[in-house]
């Protein structure tokens, strides 16, 4: 049977690729090494492709359109996390107590819904890593 894992989620303001690079590190930690990685070709995986390269793993770049497993990952982590902020958040903008173009709106924002948000994506991955994958013809 396939095996996948989703590493790890990075839900920040800015993605740059210590960030990156320390939240892959600790997946590492956790689950060892993968045999490869699937990133998109942002310079904030830089790192990442160079750690997997160096200790002789895969890397493997690209958009996720050509991924059916990471685009129906994309969609239930929509429909069991983000849809609920999402909605709310839109919910907000038409009662106008969201201006999205305001940049004190942005970071207050963050600063009462970042953590909540990540929370609850661990918690979606933890139980998603749990599930099993569904394979064509059963090969891997």
């Amino acid at each position: 049977m396939a095996s996948v894992v989703l590493l790890f989620f990075l839900n920040v303001s800015i993605t740059t690729s210590p960030k990156q690079y320390g939240c892959f590190k600790e997946a590492v930690a956790k689950y060892g090494i993968p045999k490869k990685v699937r990133t998109d070709q942002g310079m904030e995986n830089l790192d990442i492709a160079r750690y997997m390269l160096d200790n002789g793993y895969g890397m493997i770049t690209g958009k996720s359109v050509h991924n059916q497993r990471v685009e129906r990952m994309w969609r239930d982590v929509y429909e069991g996390v983000l849809s609920y902020f999402h909605d709310f958040f839109f919910y907000m903008e038409e009662e106008s107590i969201l201006d999205h173009l305001d940049e004190r709106h942005i970071y207050a924002l963050h600063f009462v819904f970042l953590s909540n948000i990540n929370h609850k994506l661990d918690t979606w991955n933890e139980a998603w890593a749990n599930h099993r994958l569904r394979t064509v013809h059963s090969t891997p």
